[in-house]
């Protein structure tokens, strides 16, 4: 067995115990002689993974919140590792700070040949960090909170609107709000870097959020082609 397998056998072992569970025991339920089962237990011990006790006193897990990474399989770890970077690279400030450290808390896991190819696509993605700050419209997203904004136009002109934020959708490199437009009267999409200013109001919008989703779909689908702004 795959040291890696040991040790996530190991953790699930321990994570159901509330009291020490005898070294010769949990050598049994892991299926490996109680020398190597020491060993595995000393690698959790370097990784930072709170194991407790000795082959004479039995091994406790001290629960953690960072412990539930090695119960994940070397490709969800990996799939996880891929959207935390990815949003290391688009996503604001807040959140790609947020996916940094994710990445670092995932990538202490990571077997010792992994760890360069994920730390340096890690490098290479806080160089595309955008200046869109989107806290104060996730904020309004979660609070059915209107939006007065001042944005840009792909030809210059800038407009004030204001609208009710439904959703932000990621298109390759663009970042998009999906709103309903107060000035135009109907769904628009807008592109996160092209808003220079938000203010997020008092007042909430009249219409379930649900609701609203479900027309702009439905506005999608009947229409064939995305909203303007």
């Amino acid at each position: 067995m795959h040291q890696k397998d040991r040790l996530i056998r190991i953790m699930k072992v321990l994570q159901s115990q509330s009291a020490p569970i005898a070294a010769e025991d949990l050598a049994r339920v892991v299926g490996a002689p109680e020398p190597l089962l020491a060993e595995d237990i000393r690698v959790l011990v370097r990784r930072k993974i709170p194991v407790h006790g000795d082959a004479e006193r039995g091994y406790l897990l001290e629960q953690a919140r960072e412990a539930f990474t090695l119960t994940l399989t070397l490709d969800e770890m990996e799939a996880a590792l891929m959207g935390a970077v990815w949003a290391v690279e688009r996503g604001d400030p807040t959140v790609a700070t947020a996916a940094r450290m994710v990445v670092a808390k995932l990538a202490r896991h990571l077997p010792e040949e992994l760890r360069p190819v994920i730390l340096e696509s890690e490098r290479q993605a806080v160089a595309k960090l955008p200046t869109y700050d989107g806290r104060m419209m996730r904020q309004a997203l979660r609070t059915r909170a209107k939006v007065r904004m001042r944005y840009r136009g792909l030809k210059g002109e800038v407009t004030s609107r204001i609208v009710w934020p439904l959703v932000i959708a990621h298109a390759d490199e663009v970042r998009v709000l999906v709103a309903w437009c107060e000035l135009r009267e109907g769904f628009r999409h807008f592109t996160l870097d092209q808003i220079e200013a938000i203010d997020v109001l008092d007042a909430r919008y009249p219409t379930r959020r649900d609701k609203l989703l479900a027309d702009w779909r439905e506005y999608q689908e009947r229409t064939g082609h995305r909203a303007n702004v």
